[in-house]
Formats: C-alpha cells, sequence, structure tokens
C-alpha cells in the first residue's frame, strides 16, 4: 500500500473525528498519539524496530473500545489497521 492511500485514510478518520462529539477527552488523547505516530513512521518510511505493541494491534484495541458508538470510525480503524499490518507497522 501507499504512503498516499494510508494518507488517505488518516484525512477520512480527521474529517470523521471533527465531526464525532461523543468522544472522550482520553480517547481523543489515544486517537491524536496513534495519527501522529502513524505520520511520522510514514516520514521515515521505515516499520519501527523496537519490541512494542505494532500500530496496527494498538489500533485494534481501539476499534474494540469504539464499535458499538461510533461504526463509521470503528470501519475506518479497522481499515487503517489493516493497512498498517500488512506494511508490518
Amino acid at each position: 500500500m501507499s504512503n498516499n492511500a494510508l494518507h488517505d485514510i488518516l484525512d477520512s478518520l480527521h474529517k470523521q473525528l471533527a465531526s464525532l462529539p461523543a468522544l472522550t477527552p482520553q480517547n481523543i488523547d489515544d486517537l491524536k498519539a496513534i495519527a501522529t505516530e502513524i505520520q511520522s513512521t510514514l516520514e521515515k518510511q521505515s516499520p519501527p524496530t523496537d519490541n512494542s505493541p505494532t500500530l496496527s494491534s494498538r489500533i485494534n484495541l481501539l476499534v474494540e473500545d469504539f464499535e458499538k458508538n461510533h461504526p463509521q470510525l470503528t470501519q475506518t480503524l479497522s481499515t487503517l489497521a489493516e493497512r498498517l499490518a500488512d506494511m508490518g507497522i
């Protein structure tokens, strides 16, 4: 998957987040932290080399939190996690 496709998914995520009033401050902080880390990884154009949980696995944990209340956000996060996993991130 190209970086452009990931940027498109991130843009979609940002738009969805802007329109969701029911997110908690912790949800917003978690999503922003992951978005920042994804952007940093894309700029480096290489997957992280440490042993921390992958971005895709952390996104999947967020998906579980959002499934009931935010189905469209859940779909976008799932797609993002899949693409990152395909890239080994």
